[in-house]
């Protein structure tokens, strides 16, 4: 909204084209800009509207229930630089995944996460999310049990003088979860 003048005194001036939102809730406001998920991607407002590069934009846009976009909602994560997309999956009537923008690093995350509502950090130390009939305290610590605990096996790693390569599918830092067990290495 912006001052025009007599008669009408206040109009609305377009800021961008084909770049709607897919739901009311479907907005986050962080760092003084707007990102949202539109119709067929992301976009980002921050005196200009441009699209938010997203590679993972064919895993949620191909595996949502469009029957249900109204159901999207986006809230901010603060104390990570992240803003989280929640939608429904093709097989849900609910939103059960999640898109998870980290706005400082550019980079994408996506979970499988049944959350209805939620609003970041602020009064509470933590962000606050909910599914039916519990709400959750994220980016609290380490809970794993079961099934679910993380694990790792690894054996000594030898590199050369510069002489041998050697690929890095990944790396898992050594961390402590919440019951303060570390990860439990085996020696053979």
């Amino acid at each position: 909204v912006m001052y025009v003048g007599p008669p009408l005194i206040y109009g609305v001036q377009r800021r961008g084209e084909q770049c709607g939102i897919i739901s009311r809730h479907a907005v986050a406001v962080v760092d003084g800009r707007a990102i949202w998920m539109g119709t067929d991607g992301f976009y980002e407002y921050d005196g200009t509207v441009k699209p938010v590069p997203c590679d993972v934009q064919d895993d949620v846009f191909g595996g949502m229930n469009d029957d249900q976009r109204s159901k999207v909602w986006a809230m901010p994560v603060s104390g990570a630089n992240e803003v989280w997309f929640f939608y429904p999956s093709a097989g849900s009537q609910e939103p059960d995944r999640a898109a998870v923008l980290n706005y400082e690093e550019g980079h994408w995350a996506t979970h499988e996460l049944v959350r209805f509502a939620g609003i970041d950090r602020g009064a509470m130390p933590y962000p606050l999310m909910a599914d039916r009939g519990a709400v959750y305290e994220h980016e609290r610590g380490f809970l794993h049990a079961g099934a679910d605990a993380p694990y790792l096996e690894t054996g000594p790693l030898e590199i050369g003088s510069g002489e041998a390569l050697m690929f890095v599918d990944a790396l898992v830092p050594d961390a402590a979860t919440h019951a303060g067990h570390g990860i439990v290495s085996r020696q053979y």
